[in-house]
């Protein structure tokens, strides 16, 4: 798809569920998806326009309809009716539920981009289709595979900070929020990106905290997608369901006899590969709650 046809996509979008858009307004929500998208923003003057609205009547001429004020004021866009998508059916509440993270896409994929740790390695295997990590410079067994057989792995690179606060800033710049909230939403997207600032940015949002974690989803749903496409990798094996193949099953080489790692040794393992957050959020709850509920028998 070239840079005509998103650009074009991106508008039909942003218009397509309301009565119209400002066209400086239109713009600015354009220019806030290309660059969270790791596209330059819209320089109409590339295209041959000197304005953007006389670039919303050239190439857009077919899909959009210009409305200028009686007298001063920007120029109201809206989508041509015969271009219109057809209205979807209402969302159930069970669905709405169950937004957080895309059910297509498998975990692993999803943590190996977002993981925030700059000192860990991401990579994934071309043959096996599983995602390894490790931490630089530790002389650990994954690394010693990617770099015995480089060939076989495509690296990984994590969503830079400054996207996610890209993407925080777009949502305020489109949401309605109350002022007083507003004031410390927009202390935390100026501080420094983590998943416990998603988390205080999300939970601060309140009713709105949903359509945040929808939007978030998407766009890094977008990225691993256009990762995929970029590195000729199939969509389906990044799936929770993927794509049987041939090869190797496990990535690590195989263990010398006689050093097979007990179940307690293969924990210890895991846990030396996941972050303290990670291990504070997920692995720390789910070993408490075996125990407590061991213990009420």
């Amino acid at each position: 798809m070239d840079e005509l046809q998103v650009i074009t996509r991106i508008i039909i979008e942003l218009i397509s569920n309301s009565s119209g858009e400002l066209s400086a307004r239109l713009k600015q929500r354009l220019n806030a998806t290309l660059i969270s998208q790791g596209r330059p923003a819209l320089d109409e003057k590339r295209f041959g326009f000197r304005k953007f609205a006389d670039f919303l009547k050239g190439p857009l001429g077919e899909y959009v309809k210009l409305e200028w004020p009686q007298g001063s004021g920007d120029v109201r866009v809206t989508l041509k009716h015969d271009v219109a998508p057809a209205p979807q059916r209402p969302v159930s509440r069970e669905r709405r539920a169950k937004v957080d993270r895309p059910t297509a896409l498998r975990s692993d994929v999803w943590q190996a981009f977002t993981n925030p740790d700059t000192s860990r390695k991401r990579f994934y295997n071309l043959i096996t289709n599983r995602v390894i990590h490790y931490v630089e410079g530790a002389n650990d067994d994954y690394q010693q595979l990617v770099e015995s057989q480089p060939a076989d792995f495509i690296e990984i690179v994590q969503i830079p900070e400054e996207a996610h606060r890209a993407w925080m800033r777009e949502f305020l710049n489109l949401a309605t929020v109350a002022s007083d909230d507003l004031v410390t939403l927009q202390a935390l997207v100026g501080s420094a990106y983590s998943s416990d600032l998603n988390a205080a940015f999300t939970k601060t949002l309140g009713d709105r905290g949903l359509q945040w974690r929808q939007m978030r989803t998407l766009k890094i749903s977008e990225r691993i997608q256009a990762w995929a496409v970029e590195h000729n990798i199939d969509p389906d094996n990044l799936s929770i369901q993927p794509t049987a193949t041939k090869g190797p099953v496990l990535d690590r080489p195989a263990a010398p006899s006689g050093s097979i790692m007990s179940p307690r040794q293969q924990a210890v393992r895991l846990l030396e590969l996941m972050s303290d957050e990670e291990i504070l959020n997920s692995a720390i709850p789910v070993l408490l709650n075996s125990v407590l509920s061991k213990s009420k028998f």
